[in-house]
């Protein structure tokens, strides 16, 4: 039996004494790195979600127990293609005034923007839709872009993706990863193109859903002796609830994590974003 198959029936028989919000340790007996006495596999039972992981192996385990409507992009929210249906979209670049509208440019000011930054980050225009063209990232591949459309008549986003990989993280940064600065995960991508410029490394989580895979693998990649800093928009007590929630997660992969919870997004505060996460560190 695999080691993931072997995890995933121990999680699921631990996890049926579990209430939601739960977690229990316990001895991970077949964990291939050596017999584990020290209770090193961890199992939370989230509303829809059961984890698994085991600090001894390191590996975990996801199964997904609730609705899988929760876990689609709301339509009210963004619309969402894949492929085969994936089409490059024609977007202008924001150094092309003669084809920037001044509400794109406007647009661009409020959000403390420089042309630079655009250019930088792909931040783009789009006749096609009157929107605002962002990339979507997987960790630091793109595998497709979102539109944000500046009339409001629909969906707030428009998204589409090359593949049916999961939505988080940023553009490649280079210089940074072998430095010891802090990850912080941001709900949007203007917010981690701040936090990118204010010198951290950004992780944008696209919303405010927990990616128990995604952030397995961001915090895989950048290691655990670097701390990690939630802060999404905190403009309701439910999305303080996700950040927390997305903060134990990454505890349960062995990250040292801090939640933001009194601030406004990255976006709307860029030149507090130094003393605000230097107070972590």
């Amino acid at each position: 039996m695999s080691v993931r198959k072997e995890m995933l029936e121990t999680m699921c028989l631990v996890a049926n004494g579990l209430h939601t919000g739960e977690t229990t340790r316990i001895n991970h007996e077949q964990c291939p790195s050596g017999w584990d006495s020290k209770r090193r596999f961890y199992v939370t039972r989230k509303p829809d979600v059961l984890l698994g992981y085991c600090h001894n192996c390191q590996n975990s385990v996801t199964k997904y127990v609730g609705p899988k409507d929760r876990y689609r992009h709301d339509a009210r929210y963004t619309t969402v293609q894949k492929d085969p249906e994936f089409q490059v979209l024609h977007a202008v670049s924001f150094n092309d005034d003669s084809n920037i509208p001044v509400e794109a440019h406007t647009w661009r000011v409020n959000n403390e923007l420089t042309r630079a930054m655009c250019v930088n980050n792909r931040i783009q225009f789009s006749s096609e839709h009157f929107g605002i063209v962002t990339p979507v990232y997987n960790m630091e591949h793109r595998i497709g872009y979102q539109v944000r459309p500046l009339v409001q008549l629909g969906p707030k986003y428009i998204t589409m993706l090359e593949n049916d990989k999961l939505m988080g993280g940023f553009r490649i940064q280079s210089g940074k990863h072998s430095q010891q600065l802090p990850v912080v995960i941001t709900e949007d991508y203007i917010s981690a193109v701040h936090v990118h410029e204010a010198g951290y490394l950004a992780h944008c989580n696209y919303g405010v859903q927990t990616k128990p895979r995604m952030l397995y693998a961001m915090v895989n990649y950048f290691g655990t002796v670097r701390p990690y800093i939630v802060w999404l928009d905190n403009d309701s007590d439910h999305v303080r609830d996700k950040a927390k929630e997305i903060a134990d997660v990454l505890r349960m992969f062995g990250a040292t994590v801090h939640v933001e919870l009194t601030a406004e997004d990255p976006k709307y505060v860029p030149t507090e974003i130094a003393s605000i996460v230097g107070s972590y560190l």
